[in-house]
């Protein structure tokens, strides 16, 4: 089909359903073209200049791509860089939720690293999404997740890069942003640039968003319907809390996204502290059931995502512990998995409970958060005696855990100098009990500190300033020992801005603005954060205005988004203390003591030794060599990037890899040379050692669990002692499509074999040096297919030296940087030179 004006011309089409047709289709090319040009700029002038491009590809395993059949298309924006947060509960199951809306498509993007800010604004590339690299500008909506007001003025850094005007004022276009998360509990200290927000997710409120920007006409009339569905606060506006949440819509996905690069948190989250939906996982009509749900939930995500670490919050899987973790270890047999265990109930942990996580020493226990003294634990309602704890702890350190930590809130309101002296007690005695068994090993002590959140039992209390967090922490320090102990503070002059934030009115919003100005005015400095106190200062803020006690008669700044009766309803627990929010009958629990079956199946950890009948096909312990391809999708990921995309398909389809002895078992895989960033290939080989018979199906299996761009094209046993791939592999040969190359670069190219000196700059940790390449420079031709001028580069590969394609065409081009990188290498083959001979790693076994 021809889209050029003068082929319409000709075809004389005047009918209204024609000129229909055009009106439709026009601007989806427009799109289109907009969006390879886009791409087009990224893969030349932005990925190859960025540190870890993997984190601004997409293409992961478990991301949802939709070009048709979506009429609303919604952007689910972070402001955390990708490292950080694309693992989190939230931004998992809030992209799963929105996606499965019909007619929606929800696509991601995460505040870029400063060196990839800095890149953007110099080469005026608009921020874009990570599924289809669209302008994020175009979405219909944005849904901001914010965990921490600490990250506003990422989100105005986030909408410069975009091109949008900060100020919700100053945005006329139909482009809705609606922020969501713990972090906006307080609507007041950002009404200036958002839209509006989500403060509860009902079970309808996607769906009804979607409607609403479907059929948006004017911006005020969209804002106005959306008001208009409970859960949604829109300033000015009256505010009516979501009710009928559908628990199951908000459980873990099915397929997560499983991200190339390294991430800060490696794992899969069920719960992280900070949930979304107030009703995650409740149980729907019987504990029975909710917790049989949520444990096949579970091991659906585990297995369809390949992570070796999953991370269980108990404040927020709505289960008993002790039931899920035995419903749990009936589906987890013979699989190897290391769980964190966060805010596990002492009450709950019994000798049972110890044993089944004791099954592997890569387990992490972390217990509820206690308040400092017998006196603040019944006040909270904890019930928890100072003997319980000891023996719970006790009880935990015995095992062969990877760590245990226990977790203590420190700044609870009433707590005095007493408290803090009998938690220092506490600890001695833990301390003093830990020294005469562990020597060797340390326990965690966490301390955090209470913060009068908004919407809260304490929202009324003060701020504690940095002077009086520090105090507490002296004193403790002073009236304790903790040297076999590992104490982990809080940053307190983080935590006292961060309290801050939450309790501002409207006047915060120039703060926010002034501290994103700065910001991106200091990119450059990688350790730089706002300086919340001179802001303040400049701006004539007052600090004590929003660290003081509010009075209960007072109005608050969030009033707007919470009723008279619920107001009430939380100034009169407060004043008769949180326990009476519990059931009576609360009494101090004892460490139980439960006796476990000598012969439990194992939980955790490697898996059993299981004996393989041998065949005739192949060993029962094989070896097998792979030929794999990487594509362009993925060409920008790094080799410990392909690394842990191996490891992680290898799980998802249970691939019968050996694994190594020892306390951190590894796969038995060693891979050939590692191709450069940026390179495509279509002859990447690796070698595993399975402990089962080899069959083509595996190869099948395995290739389903790969992300795209990835895929094994062949694979074949080795049955002999074979020399391993990088020992035998010391030539590679590239493929390079050029634009123009004249007749005399040609003829110097294929002349570079021949030279006796061949001098290049080589950047290297101690510098730039010269290196000479003549003598591993093989093989030089250029060759014409299809109109172009291919370039084929045989090199030598190998720990006495190397070759790199770039460094040949440098020798004659002379190209600059730029233009290097809007080259694509492609790896063609790998191969042993011996003497005149070439031979293929497939071809030796």
């Amino acid at each position: 089909m021809c889209f050029k004006p003068d082929c319409f011309a000709s075809l004389a089409m005047t009918t209204v359903k024609y000129l229909d047709y055009c009106q439709l289709t026009l601007p989806l090319v427009k799109s289109i073209i907009s969006k390879m040009e886009l791409k087009t700029r990224l893969e030349k002038e932005f990925l190859p200049f960025v540190i870890k491009p993997g984190q601004y590809i997409g293409n992961e395993f478990g991301a949802i791509r939709r070009n048709s059949g979506t009429k609303v298309k919604l952007l689910l924006a972070i402001p955390r860089t990708y490292d950080i947060s694309a693992t989190d509960f939230e931004v998992q199951s809030l992209y799963n939720r929105l996606n499965n809306e019909p007619g929606v498509r929800s696509e991601r993007v995460f505040l870029p690293a400063r060196d990839a800010q800095i890149l953007l604004k110099k080469k005026e590339i608009p921020l874009f999404s990570l599924e289809n690299f669209k302008p994020v500008s175009e979405f219909d909506g944005w849904v901001i997740l914010c965990q921490s007001p600490l990250e506003f003025p990422a989100i105005l850094q986030m909408l410069e890069l975009a091109g949008i005007p900060l100020q919700s004022d100053l945005r006329k276009g139909k482009s809705i942003l609606l922020g969501t998360g713990k972090g906006f509990v307080n609507p007041a200290t950002t009404g200036e640039f958002l839209d509006g927000f989500v403060l509860d997710w009902g079970g309808k409120t996607a769906s009804r968003i979607a409607e609403v920007l479907q059929g948006q006409t004017t911006k005020k009339e969209t804002l106005s319907q959306l008001a208009r569905i409970d859960g949604i606060y829109i300033p000015g506006q009256p505010y009516k809390m979501a009710s009928g949440a559908n628990e199951a819509d908000y459980s873990l996905p099915a397929k997560p996204v499983v991200p190339f690069i390294e991430m800060e948190q490696d794992k899969l989250f069920a719960g992280n502290g900070d949930s979304l939906f107030s009703n995650f996982l409740a149980a729907t009509s019987s504990q029975a059931e909710s917790v049989e749900v949520i444990a096949q939930g579970l091991m659906t995500a585990m297995q369809n995502s390949g992570f070796e670490t999953v991370k269980l919050d108990f404040a927020q899987l709505r289960a008993e512990p002790k039931s899920f973790l035995l419903s749990l270890e009936k589906k987890l047999k013979d699989r190897r998995f290391a769980f964190e265990i966060e805010n596990l109930p002492l009450q709950s942990f019994d000798s049972e409970i110890a044993e089944l996580l004791a099954s592997s020493n890569r387990n992490r226990v972390s217990f509820q958060a206690l308040a400092s003294s017998q006196r603040l634990r019944d006040w909270m309602g904890q019930g928890l005696s100072e003997e319980t704890i000891l023996a719970v702890l006790q009880q935990a350190i015995e095992k062969e855990f990877q760590s245990v930590a226990a977790k203590f809130i420190l700044g609870l309101p009433t707590e005095i100098p007493q408290d803090l002296q009998e938690l220092g007690r506490l600890l001695t005695n833990l301390n003093d009990s830990y020294a005469r068994r562990h020597r060797s090993r340390r326990l965690l002590i966490d301390f955090e500190f209470s913060a009068p959140l908004p919407n809260t039992l304490w929202q009324w209390d003060t701020v504690l300033s940095v002077e009086q967090m520090g105090d507490m922490t002296s004193l403790i320090r002073e009236k304790s020992r903790t040297k076999h102990l590992k104490l982990v503070w809080p940053d307190l002059e983080k935590k006292y801005w961060e309290s801050l934030l939450w309790r501002g009115d409207n006047k915060m919003n120039k703060a926010i603005l002034k501290a994103s100005q700065i910001m991106s005015e200091k990119l450059d400095d990688e350790n730089y954060t706002p300086d919340w106190r001179k802001i303040f200062s400049e701006l004539g803020l007052n600090e004590a205005d929003y660290s003081r006690p509010f009075k209960f008669e007072e109005e608050l700044p969030w009033d707007s988004v919470i009723t008279p009766e619920e107001r009430e309803s939380l100034r009169k627990f407060r004043a008769s203390g949180p326990a009476s929010l519990l059931p009576t009958g609360n009494s101090q629990t004892k460490a139980r003591k439960v006796s476990c079956p000598a012969n439990s199946e194992q939980m955790y950890g490697r898996r059993a030794k299981i004996i393989q009948s041998t065949t005739t096909l192949s060993p029962a312990q094989s070896k097998i060599r792979k030929k794999w391809i990487k594509a362009e999708k993925v060409r920008f990921t790094s080799h410990l990037d392909v690394v842990r995309t191996f490891e992680k398909a290898i799980r998802r389809a249970d691939f019968p890899v050996m694994f190594s002895e020892g306390f951190h078992p590894h796969p038995k895989i060693a891979y050939g040379p590692p191709l450069p960033l940026g390179f495509v290939s279509d002859c990447e080989y690796v070698d595993m050692q399975l402990e089962a018979p080899f069959n083509n199906q595996l190869i099948e299996r395995l290739n389903s669990a790969l992300p795209e761009g990835f895929r094994i094209v062949e694979a074949r046993p080795v049955f002999a002692q074979a020399v391993s791939l990088s020992a035998f592999i010391n030539t590679s040969v590239y493929e390079i499509e050029l634009a123009e190359l004249s007749e005399q670069q040609a003829g110097k190219l294929q002349q570079l074999p021949k030279e006796k000196e061949i001098l290049v700059d080589r950047k290297s940790k101690e510098g730039i040096k010269q290196v000479n390449i003549a003598g591993l420079i093989y093989e030089v031709k250029v060759e014409f297919r299809e109109a172009k001028q291919v370039v084929r580069i045989s090199v030598g590969l190998s720990q006495q030296g190397y070759a790199r394609p770039q460094e040949v065409l440098q020798a004659v081009l002379k190209l600059s940087e730029e233009e290097l990188a809007g080259l694509i290498f492609k790896r063609t083959d790998l191969l042993s030179k011996k003497g005149d001979q070439y031979l293929s790693p497939m071809k030796v076994l």
